[in-house]
């Protein structure tokens, strides 16, 4: 393939720096203008909600600028590499730098995604830092940068879209059957319609043998991974922690691997098995994974539950997943910059126990639900696989378009 276009980075792209508003002034926070930062970005290429907002206040009064719909969101410091397209105007952080095309138009701004997606092993390569890697802004600034002609980019990118535009659909339709299941559990055990509510004696606000039980008291464990850290290897077995819970799976694709004795050994105080709940008592409260899969990893820094029968796997992970519960555990954390919930008080959560054979018509109506949710989402990674192939054979010629 020709290259017609080389330079370096900034010749062809604007790099633009973010910020953050003061966190102690309340008039900057809560507005209506979306404010991003590596937390939010997720499978999707686009970005439409983030978990902060701003004020026009906090805009003014602070370094972040406001980003155009398409601009190209990049993270630089501590992880660094992710991307994400923004689905709408926002704002953004300084861990992260923004990049859209100059006026020139010889770059294709959804080019300009995929490219950087290329580029994203020498860009961490090129990090620096001691205790948070970085990106510094000469640096990308700095990078040689070859690209085809832009009839060419625009086939590229167009090929490689397909691919995202199918996860992002495969990923509503996920949220979608979850949002159906919440509905359900919320009828059943929030509002107590279940089948037959109607003819069920209610005694001290609860079903007639149903019961108020600690959480330990419905489980075989209630426990946590290691607190060590074992040794990365080339390797070996996944250590999962908190942040490779992502959206209700586990993503396996930026966790490091352990050797088989260090596996072993957190074994032995922690091993995942078919219908246990993993569940992210620190840092970021409330990342869940309900295990459904049949791969062997040791767990770090999380809590792992195992109910004393399958039947009431799905029950507790709805009850984990549920808005107005997690509401009610953050509440009950302890700690101020990084929240945790102590596996006393986990133990301790008083939750209602239905009775079995609520618990076990719930769990026939939404198991093939889950099922089906986990279908979509291996589809959604033979995707990726298929995208993430395709994606240097394109940039670099090898695949002629």
């Amino acid at each position: 393939m020709r290259f017609p276009y080389a330079g370096r980075f900034g010749d062809f792209i604007e790099i633009i720096l973010g910020g953050t508003p003061k966190t102690s002034n309340s008039n900057y926070w809560g507005g209506d203008i979306p404010w991003a930062s590596v937390v939010d970005f997720t499978d999707n290429k686009r970005l439409y909600i983030t978990e902060k907002t701003i004020t026009k206040e906090g805009l003014r009064n602070s370094n972040t600028k406001l980003l155009k719909q398409g601009d190209i969101i990049l993270s630089a410091r501590g992880t660094v590499g992710k991307l994400v397209v923004c689905g709408l105007s926002m704002a953004f952080n300084q861990s992260c730098y923004a990049l859209r095309t100059k006026d020139n138009c010889l770059i294709n701004q959804d080019f300009l995604y995929y490219y950087v997606k290329h580029i994203v092993t020498e860009l961490q390569q090129k990090a620096v830092g001691g205790v948070f890697d970085t990106i510094i802004k000469s640096t990308l600034d700095g990078i040689s940068l070859f690209v085809p002609e832009v009839s060419k980019q625009r086939k590229i990118a167009s090929i490689l879209s397909a691919y995202d535009d199918l996860i992002e659909n495969n990923l509503r339709r996920i949220k979608l059957l979850e949002e159906a299941a919440q509905m359900i559990y919320q009828e059943w055990f929030v509002k107590f319609k279940f089948p037959g509510y109607e003819k069920t004696k209610f005694v001290n606000g609860l079903p007639e043998g149903w019961k108020i039980n600690k959480l330990q008291d419905i489980c075989t464990k209630v426990t946590d991974g290691t607190h060590d850290t074992p040794k990365e290897v080339r390797y070996g077995f996944p250590l999962i922690t908190g942040k490779n819970i992502k959206n209700g799976f586990i993503d396996f694709s930026d966790c490091y691997n352990i050797s088989e004795k260090d596996h072993l050994e957190v074994m032995r105080r922690s091993k995942p098995e078919y219908g246990d709940i993993i569940y992210s008592n620190i840092g970021t409260l409330g990342s869940t994974y309900l295990v459904m899969d049949d791969k062997e990893y040791s767990i770090k820094n999380v809590a792992l539950i195992k109910p004393e029968q399958k039947f009431q796997s799905l029950y507790l992970y709805m009850y984990f997943t549920n808005k107005q519960n997690m509401l009610q555990l953050e509440a009950i954390a302890s700690g101020t910059s990084q929240k945790f919930l102590s596996l006393k008080v986990l133990r301790n959560l008083e939750i209602v126990n239905p009775s079995i054979n609520i618990m076990k018509e719930f769990d026939c109506l939404i198991s093939p639900v889950f099922l089906y949710r986990m279908s979509i989402y291996n589809q959604i990674n033979k995707l990726k696989q298929a995208r993430d192939i395709l994606l240097p054979k394109l940039m670099s010629g090898e695949i002629e378009v």
